[in-house]
């Protein structure tokens, strides 16, 4: 069976809840979290001047480079997240279109998963 993953805002309750933010996560949802290295810069341009596609893009390809290496180091912690039944991706973001737990979830559908979308 594959793990079925949704996405949704943090404020999200539901049993399968997994906060993947570098804020709040914890241990459980710190492999999945971009590093601040990685988001204070692109918090700090969004807040400041909004994004460009090119930040967007950068963005992008950054968490997946750190995901790749996540995968590497903590193999353990992705393959229980894989064995799962569901699971929900949750952070602070507004706009799931620009957001790491959506780019998270297409990353778990290369591993095996189904995305069945984002909650309300």
């Amino acid at each position: 069976m594959s793990l079925r993953v949704c996405t949704a805002r943090v404020s999200y309750r539901g049993p399968d809840r997994l906060d993947v933010t570098r804020k709040s996560g914890g241990p459980a949802g710190t492999p999945f979290a971009p590093s601040w290295a990685l988001l204070g810069p692109f918090l700090k341009r969004r807040s400041a001047t909004g994004l460009t596609d090119a930040d967007w893009a950068a963005y992008v390809a950054g968490y997946k480079e750190e995901m790749r290496a996540s995968y590497s180091s903590r193999r353990s912690e992705w393959d229980a997240l894989l064995a799962r039944g569901q699971v929900t991706l949750c952070c602070y973001c507004t706009d799931s279109d620009r957001c790491h737990r959506t780019i998270l979830a297409s990353i778990l559908v290369v591993l095996g998963a189904v995305y069945e979308g984002e909650r309300p």
